[in-house]
């Protein structure tokens, strides 16, 4: 949101597919100029962490779980566009099998009452250590909240790569 950097209205992911709460918008009273610009500022960001990150999402083999990992769930909006991302990117994943087969977990250390229920249909399992009612931002819920650095995140997908 314009004036609250960590309310997300929305989310996006690679290939042009995003989830906006659009009721958020509309409470908020948050002009279109102000979403499109954003939407078009992050997908310029989403393809150069394509190109800096550079590994598949799938390795073009036959999987049978998916484990989304989320530090903490608020609004729902990021977790909402990675889940409608994987379930765009199965098919190709699949090499013949049916997507029905694939089920995806969702874990998370704490998440929203509310958000909880809204996602609940989207995966078929939801794992969380905390369901909260007095939500208001996920770094209330850690003593320390820093993001992973780039850098960082390049060195544990290339350690993984190997494996």
């Amino acid at each position: 949101a314009p004036f609250q950097k960590e309310l997300a209205i929305g989310a996006l992911a690679p290939n042009g597919v995003n989830y906006i709460d659009h009721q958020l918008v509309s409470r908020l009273n948050i002009n279109e100029d102000y979403l499109y610009s954003e939407i078009k500022r992050k997908t310029a960001e989403i393809k150069e962490q394509e190109k800096k990150f550079g590994i598949p999402l799938f390795n073009q083999r036959v999987i049978n779980r998916i484990i989304l990992i989320d530090d903490g769930i608020a609004t729902g909006a990021t977790v909402l566009a990675a889940i409608k991302y994987l379930k765009s990117q199965i098919p190709s994943a699949l090499e013949g099998g049916s997507k029905e087969l694939i089920k995806i977990i969702l874990v998370t250390p704490v998440i929203a009452t509310d958000v909880h229920k809204l996602i609940q249909s989207e995966v078929d399992s939801i794992i969380a250590l905390e369901i909260s009612n007095d939500f208001v931002a996920v770094g209330q819920f850690y003593r320390e909240f820093d993001q992973a650095s780039d850098e960082t995140v390049i060195n544990i997908l290339k350690k993984n790569k190997k494996q």
